[in-house]
């Protein structure tokens, strides 16, 4: 129910929606017309034409710029699968952390509480050893001060209850927004990892460097699609129907024939758009490495912490 994981579901969806896009370029294209006329001329004399008919077209080669295409809406759809596995991962670890933040302001409320019932007591205590002459005002206004600061901390762990259910009601994906809700757990944690893994094995199977790797090779396809904008492109016409001066027109008629269309000169848009994509694959090439060093840092930053944790223990 959460709705950034709706979210990444959907733009999956659209990822392979985009390929079935794509891949209708290579399929027969048919289409259908019908068309009543009349004409004037200047004597007066007034003529009518009806005609319908199919049309169909047949891409026959376009520089191998559609299969292309296709296999860069693959890597999309890869990429976009392992960004889903990315946000799921991300939900349930913010998840699993306002569980706990709710646990702890669950009992910080009651300890918080008990320490502002004590500081009650020890004033009241104070007050009376004050008027019976054998406590100075100093301890007195102390007293009422330590009282003052528990009862705003009491305050203060109330309100981050609050807050603390709002952000689990966030994380669970609740619609009905935010409402009372406690949880019930300890605080037992299991003993972290002592043995440092294979870091690069791991860095390299993580679904967020996988996405990376994924929008890497769909730049790179998308740079070769650019330049194959740049060959001739030929089709396979076609066309049958009937006209005639009358309804339903009764002459048959077909035509057959290849195009071929070849781009002389577009302003430079063909040449913008191949630096356009140059630059993509470039950008996806960097922000690969970056994050496979980012991960890196990420486990070699827990293999100290386990290894600390470690020394604590003997």
């Amino acid at each position: 129910s959460h709705p950034d994981l709706i979210s990444a579901k959907e733009k999956v969806k659209e990822s392979r929606q985009d390929k079935n896009i794509t891949r209708a370029d290579i399929l027969p294209q048919l289409s259908s017309q019908a068309s009543a006329t009349t004409r004037r001329a200047t004597s007066g004399e007034e003529s009518d034409s009806y005609a319908y008919g199919i049309t169909g077209q047949q891409l026959v080669f376009d520089g191998f710029k559609t299969p292309v295409d296709i296999m860069a809406a693959s890597r999309t759809i890869t990429a976009q699968e392992y960004n889903y596995a990315v946000v799921s991962s991300n939900i349930r670890l913010d998840l699993r952390s306002a569980f706990v933040t709710l646990l702890r302001a669950q009992e910080l409320i009651a300890l918080t509480e008990e320490i502002a019932e004590r500081r009650k007591q020890n004033l009241e205590l104070i007050q009376l050893r004050h008027d019976a002459g054998r406590e100075h005002m100093g301890a007195l206004l102390t007293a009422e001060a330590d009282l003052a600061q528990a009862t705003f901390e009491v305050a203060q762990a109330k309100r981050n209850l609050v807050l603390a259910q709002q952000r689990l009601v966030k994380e669970l994906g609740r619609v009905n927004g935010a409402f009372p809700v406690a949880v019930d757990g300890t605080f037992d944690i299991d003993e972290a990892e002592i043995e440092k893994p294979d870091l690069e094995t791991l860095a390299t199977s993580t679904p967020f460097l996988r996405e990376l790797i994924a929008q890497k090779e769909a730049a790179r396809l998308g740079y070769i699609s650019a330049q194959a904008d740049l060959f001739p492109k030929v089709y396979l016409n076609g066309t049958i129907g009937r006209s005639a001066g009358e309804w339903p027109p009764e002459d048959k008629e077909w035509s057959a024939g290849v195009s071929l269309t070849f781009p002389l000169f577009e302003g430079g848009s063909n040449i913008a758009q191949i630096a356009k994509k140059r630059s993509q694959m470039k950008q996806a090439e960097a922000d690969e490495r970056s994050g496979h060093d980012s991960v890196m840092v990420t486990w070699n930053r827990r293999g100290r912490i386990s290894r600390t944790a470690k020394r604590r223990w003997r």
